[in-house]
Parts: structure tokens; C-alpha cells; sequence
């Protein structure tokens, strides 16, 4: 992406609280976060508020395409600290779970694969001592209307190859709700529209993938050789393959289609990526939202103003003479959603409980999951693997992809089935991969060790028994023993089978040995969920099952609400981008038809804006109700 491209994005937000007088401020509602969930809330929510009266609030900054890191030094000045509390990348380790996740305008999807995959539907049937995990009024069919919204507002496909030509499948369920849902003959079949990539090639014209062969090969080979069940697929990922190039989107931003550099999870430079900050935040904006930056929550409670339910206290960023500056602010408002991640969301509630001005109920912080990640590289494959991503400065004449284009899934033992992923090595780290690997060879090189190793990403089930607690003034993830369950065992073993299958070595996470002196394993996530926990009652969760926030002394808080991961009481055995913002599609739309009208009674504005609305789609929106009931 050249710097003429990058200038063609406007910035989505702004800065609050610069001004020298202005520390307090009052607005309607208020979304804490920029994530899946809180995207989503924005987007429904804002049409139903006055222009301005629907505030998004994030900590980190606003990143555009062409912002990202393209070089290691770069890269590692995006580490968030406590002295750049602005970094993108935000990296906890701890003794028990290591975890990295986003710090920017679009959370998760910024750095993330936006791989789209629907849990089993046996995850929502999960019980625990005989009750059920999830709320019973939450059942997989009850999400899939709201999971093809979601496909369509992500725009999702699949990378197609010429390999492909005889398998695609008509009607794909994974792309349902995506305008390619119904298409997919269309990419390889002579007809008024055909689909091509940013070369202008059909799927008839284009190569499989290096890296996605040799994930295929392996795992196929290593299944038929042990006579285990397991299936490989193509990846549905919030990629702009096929559809925009130098067009607008449906939400009127400008797109690019993916140049397959490999270097989704530092950032997408080429506008390709159907980043949160593509889709439902201009469409927030465009409803009437404002959208402010480097702004953190860090306490909520009642308010002490009469018109206005709760009180939030911030802290504001921002450069002045090149030095960051910090300001405290004051937010009222009467309705407010904490979407700031799994950890964001809970830090909140846990240091306002600590002030004794709110109270939660006992489960907050609670059942925390690492959704059984892992990461593990085999190395010294013999086949050319081309998993070293070129970023934008195309010095490769290959292909990497994108960052996942292929899922392979386990079913044996029955209760233990996994799935795994290919990756790539951004390019931003190349330096520092290629001098470990201590090659004579550049890292592009078709000899590189780096083009002959595949990078295996997994996710399961784990035990969710993690807990994040407030103590001494700082926070704490306690799980002991938690790289220990059983799950990453499977996962280790069939690694290794992989590898020796293909004469290739295993590389380890190397906090297998914890650098803070443990010596058990110490797993690392990207994907943390719960602690905030949806569930029928407050003894069991902390909200029910549209986010609600429950209050000890009976019933909801009345316009509190969480939408993010953190709601989530289990792992989900895949990528929970989908599930995420499922949860959230469908819990604005019963906020919109049964809160609002009851929050705010006396604003005519509101309910008639109410009372007029129409759902997206009516007949996915209309089964909702109906299995809701």
C-alpha cells in the first residue's frame, strides 16, 4: 500500500478532551470498546439516538491501512507498555496463560486471520454438574440467522484455486449470508460475472498455494497412515478476494483485493482485510455515532447526576509537542455497553466493584478460557512450504496467501477433537525469525529454512477454569496447571505425528519452560473468553443471555450491558470471531425491540424511530423471535 493509497481512508475518529476546560461530558449511550461485539452494538444502536448521543469510546488508536508495522523496528514499537499505552500489539505473560490481543480502533480484527467458523453445535449443549453451560435459551439454531448477517456485513469467501474447480460447492453453508453465498460456480464457470483476484485470474488461472498444499499433504497423509477420521477444508475468511479493487465497499469505503502478501495478523496494509474499521464501524458512523480514540475506561458506576444513570471515569491520550499527554474525564450517560475485550471488560467491573459502588455478581471473573490455543512450528520440511509473507514490498515471486486459508479438524478421541490452521510469518518479524533460523539464505529465499517449515495453529476445548482477580492494585490470571489439560497433550501428539510424517521437526512454544521460573507449560492465547459469563441466573453468570448485566440486589442493571468475548462460558473450539459478533447481532436486536422502549419512555424520538423499524432481514430476524420466545 502506497502512501497516495493510504490516504484515500478518512479517519473513522476523533480525540476527546484536548480542550484545557473540558473534562465532563454527557451523551445517551455509551459503547466501551471498538471489538466484534461493541462494533455491532454501535452499528444497531446508533440509528435509534440523535446524531452524536451514541459514543464509542477505545483505548488505542485508530489504524488505517498503510499505518501498520512493516519492519521489525516498527513492530516492536507497537508493543503496548505501561509507557506506550498506545502500542497495537498487547502482550501479557503471566505464570499461568499467556495471552495477545489487540489495542487499536477494530480490536481483534486488526491483527487477527478473520478466519469465520460456527462452533460444533454440541458446544451450547455442554453441561457442567448436570445444569447446562450456556443459557437455555441459547441454542445453535437460535444463532444462525444471526451468523449469516454476520457473513455478510464481513463479505466472506474462500481462497479458490484451479485445484478447486471440481469441489466447489454450490450453496457452501460457511459462506451463507455472504454475497459469494449461491455464486461459488461463478468462479470458475463461463458466465456475466466472473470472479478474479487482483492479477485478474479466474480460479481456472490460479495456483494453489504452497503453504495450503503442504498443510493438505500432511495431514492427509498422516491420517490415512494412522486410520484416524479428521477432514481438510478451505478456510472462510473476512478477506477482499475477489469482489472490490479500488471500489467502495458497502459501507462506502475503499477496498483493495488481497495481494496474498501473508501479513494479516500485523496488520493489513493493502486494505484487503474486512477489518471491523471496513464494515460495521463506518456504518456506525454513517447512523449518526462518534467514534473517539485513545480514550480507556477505568471505572463505571451510578451516576450522581438525576437525568443520568451511570457515571464513567476515563483517561484520555493524546500528543502535545510530541509528548503524550494524559487527562481525566467524566462521562454521564444512560445507557452503556462494555465491549472492551475479555480482559478490558472485566478490569472494569472488578476495580468498580473494588469501590464498592457497584456490585456483581460472585461468578465475575470466573471460568476463563484459553479456547485450548496453541502454536507449534515443524521445520525442515523437504517440499517448499512458502510461508514467509513478502508485506508490500513484493520481493518474492510467490505467493504466501492469506494469513489461514485451510481448517483441518480431529474427531478422535470423540471428546477431544480439535482443529488446526496454517499460517505464515509476517514479514514485519522476518528479521528476527531469519537470524534464529541463522541462514546463508534470505528469508524470501526458496531455500530459506523459513520457506520449508508450516506454521500450525490450534484451537479445542479446554476446562475454562482460569480466574482474572484484583489484587494489590494489579490485575491476575490464575490457572494452575492449566498447560497441563489433557487437550494440549492431543494436540502435541498429533503435531508430532505430523511432523515425523514428513521428516520434519517439531518447534515448540518456548514457554513450555516459564520464563517467570514455573516449570509447567504455560499456554498462550489469542483468543481468551469469559469471565463474564452469560447464564440463566446471577448464580450462575454474571449477565443473561442478551448481556444484561445482572444485579445482586435483584434483577438487571437497567441499561448496562457486555458484549464481547468475555460473555462466553466455554471454549468454542474455533475462531470466535463469529460467535462473538452473533451474540452480539442477536442481542441488539431484542435491546432495540424490548429495552429501549422502556429506558427511555419519554423520548419521543426513540420510540418512534422504535416503533418504525424494520430487521435487516426479516425472515432470519422472525425465526429469532419466535425460538427466543
Amino acid at each position: 500500500m502506497t502512501r497516495k493509497q493510504a490516504s484515500q481512508y478518512q479517519r473513522l475518529s476523533s480525540l476527546i478532551g484536548t480542550q484545557p476546560t473540558s473534562n465532563e461530558y454527557c451523551f445517551t449511550a455509551v459503547v466501551v470498546g471498538s471489538g466484534y461485539g461493541a462494533s455491532v452494538m454501535a452499528a444497531r444502536l446508533s440509528p435509534f439516538f440523535p446524531n452524536g448521543q451514541l459514543v464509542v469510546l477505545e483505548r488505542g488508536q485508530e489504524y488505517q491501512p498503510g499505518d501498520f508495522p512493516k519492519y521489525l523496528k516498527q513492530a516492536v514499537r507497537e508493543l503496548k507498555t505501561p509507557i506506550a499505552p498506545l502500542g497495537l500489539f498487547d502482550f501479557k505473560l503471566t505464570s499461568d496463560l499467556d495471552v495477545l490481543v489487540a489495542n487499536g480502533l477494530g480490536g481483534g480484527s486488526l491483527i487477527n486471520a478473520g478466519v469465520v467458523l460456527a462452533p460444533a453445535p454440541s458446544v451450547f449443549e455442554q453441561k457442567s454438574e448436570g445444569k447446562p453451560v450456556w443459557p437455555r435459551r441459547l441454542t445453535a439454531s437460535q444463532l444462525t440467522p444471526f451468523y449469516r448477517q454476520v457473513r455478510q456485513m464481513l463479505a466472506v469467501e474462500k481462497y479458490y484455486d484451479h485445484h478447486d474447480v471440481t469441489v466447489v460447492r454450490r450453496h457452501d453453508p460457511q459462506l451463507e449470508g455472504s454475497w459469494l453465498f449461491g455464486k461459488e460456480p461463478k468462479a470458475h464457470t463461463c458466465t456475466s460475472y466472473t470472479l478474479t483476484d487482483f492479477r485478474g485470474q479466474t480460479i481456472y488461472q490460479r495456483s494453489p498455494l504452497a503453504k495450503g498444499q503442504l498443510f493438505r499433504h500432511t495431514v492427509k497423509s498422516w491420517a490415512a497412515h494412522h486410520q484416524r477420521r479428521s477432514w481438510v477444508a478451505k478456510a472462510p475468511i473476512a478477506v477482499n478476494l475477489t469482489q472490490h479493487h479500488g471500489s467502495l465497499n458497502a459501507q462506502g469505503i475503499r477496498q483493495f483485493k488481497c495481494n496474498l502478501c501473508g501479513d494479516c495478523v500485523t496488520g493489513c496494509n493493502r486494505g484487503a482485510k474486512n477489518s471491523l474499521t471496513m464494515n460495521y464501524l463506518p456504518l456506525a458512523k454513517a447512523r449518526g455515532a462518534e467514534i473517539f480514540s485513545q480514550v480507556e475506561v477505568t471505572h463505571i458506576r451510578p451516576s450522581d447526576q438525576p437525568d443520568y444513570r451511570y457515571l464513567i471515569q476515563a483517561t484520555s491520550r493524546y500528543l502535545e509537542n510530541n509528548q503524550l499527554k494524559q487527562k481525566k474525564l467524566v462521562i454521564y450517560c444512560n445507557l452503556l455497553v462494555l465491549g472492551a475485550g475479555v480482559l478490558g471488560t472485566q478490569q472494569i467491573l472488578l476495580r468498580s466493584a473494588a469501590t464498592n459502588y457497584m456490585r456483581f455478581s460472585q461468578r465475575l471473573g470466573k471460568n476463563l478460557s484459553g479456547n485450548a490455543d496453541a502454536i507449534t512450528f515443524t521445520t525442515a520440511h523437504k517440499a517448499f512450504s512458502g510461508s514467509v509473507g513478502s508485506g508490500q514490498q513484493h520481493y518474492t515471486n510467490y505467493d504466501t496467501g492469506p494469513t489461514i486459508t485451510h481448517i483441518a479438524q480431529f474427531f478422535d478421541p470423540p471428546e477431544q477433537h480439535f482443529i488446526l490452521e496454517e499460517g505464515a510469518f509476517p514479514s514485519p518479524l522476518l528479521s528476527l525469525l531469519h537470524n534464529l533460523s541463522r541462514s546463508p539464505h534470505s528469508a524470501w529465499h526458496a531455500k530459506s529454512p523459513l520457506n520449508h517449515s508450516l506454521v500450525w495453529l490450534a484451537m479445542g476445548k479446554d476446562e475454562a477454569k482460569g480466574q482474572l482477580s484484583w489484587r494489590g492494585n494489579s490485575f491476575h490470571i490464575n490457572w494452575q496447571h492449566a498447560g497441563q489439560q489433557q487437550i494440549y497433550q492431543d494436540i502435541q501428539q498429533v503435531l508430532q505425528q505430523l511432523a515425523n510424517q514428513q521428516q520434519a521437526h517439531v518447534r515448540n512454544n518456548p514457554r513450555a519452560v516459564s520464563l517467570l521460573g514455573s516449570q509447567s507449560a504455560v499456554p498462550i492465547t489469542v483468543h481468551p473468553l469469559g469471565g463474564c459469563n452469560m447464564a440463566d441466573d446471577i448464580t450462575h453468570g454474571v449477565t443473561d443471555d442478551c448481556g444484561r448485566v445482572y444485579n445482586p440486589d435483584g434483577g438487571v442493571y437497567p441499561g448496562l450491558y457486555i458484549a464481547d468475548g468475555s460473555l462466553i462460558p466455554s471454549s468454542l473450539g474455533v475462531n470466535p470471531l463469529l460467535t462473538i459478533t452473533a451474540l452480539a447481532e442477536r442481542a441488539s436486536y431484542f435491546i432495540i425491540r424490548h429495552d429501549l422502549p422502556n429506558l427511555f419512555p419519554q423520548h419521543t424520538q426513540i420510540t418512534n424511530k422504535i416503533a418504525t423499524a424494520q430487521p435487516a432481514t426479516t425472515k432470519p430476524y422472525r425465526q429469532a423471535t419466535q425460538s427466543s420466545a
